[in-house]
């Protein structure tokens, strides 16, 4: 009896060992991966408005109407490798695959450069005067600015919340929110 009691004891144990020992080698991998793609999604993110600010910029003079539409239009094609475009679909894709609770957060960027795209279509063919569409540009850009550091305040916050341990989570108030600059 001490025998079979002996041999299910290491059994057990073993068994048990084994949990334990796949439960934090797949937890520290999930915590990895993770931090891997939230840094590529703030990587992203960061080139997406670099060149976004870089087309908000190129605008200003067609939006005072220093320049034409088709000026305008030649002034992007010749800075099409510093288009946010690329980024912008990666961006998508990080979260859509990794984070899709922070797809409401894509959602108003792309709300707010819609509202870009037709302030300028909107001045190309005269239905508002220049006054009326820099007014409307400043404000697109505080919106844009703001859903951008939304953003990256989710991301940040997210990887926080899943890359923590699990008694860190529950025992302790999360770290506060720093903003990159």
């Amino acid at each position: 009896m001490n025998f079979t009691l002996a041999i299910l004891t290491v059994i057990f144990s073993g068994v048990i060992a084994a949990i334990i020992s796949h439960y934090l080698t797949s937890t520290k991998e999930a915590r990895d991966l993770v931090r891997l793609k939230s840094e590529n999604l703030l990587n992203s993110i960061k080139t997406f408005k670099t060149g976004f600010d870089i087309h908000t910029i190129n605008a200003i003079p067609f939006i005072k109407g220093e320049i034409s539409y088709n000026d305008y239009l030649e002034l992007i094609k010749s800075m099409k490798n510093l288009g946010p475009g690329g980024d912008l679909n990666r961006v998508i894709a990080i979260i859509q695959l990794y984070f899709p609770e922070l797809q409401y957060c894509v959602e108003n960027i792309l709300k707010v450069r819609t509202q870009f795209n037709d302030i300028l279509t909107k001045l190309s063919k005269n239905e508002i005067t220049n006054a009326e569409a820099q007014k409307r540009y400043g404000i697109r850009v505080k919106e844009f600015d703001n859903a951008i550091s939304e953003l990256e305040k989710q991301v940040i916050l997210n990887a926080q919340n899943k890359t923590d341990s699990f008694w860190k989570r529950r025992f302790e108030k999360p770290p506060p929110y720093i903003p990159l600059e």
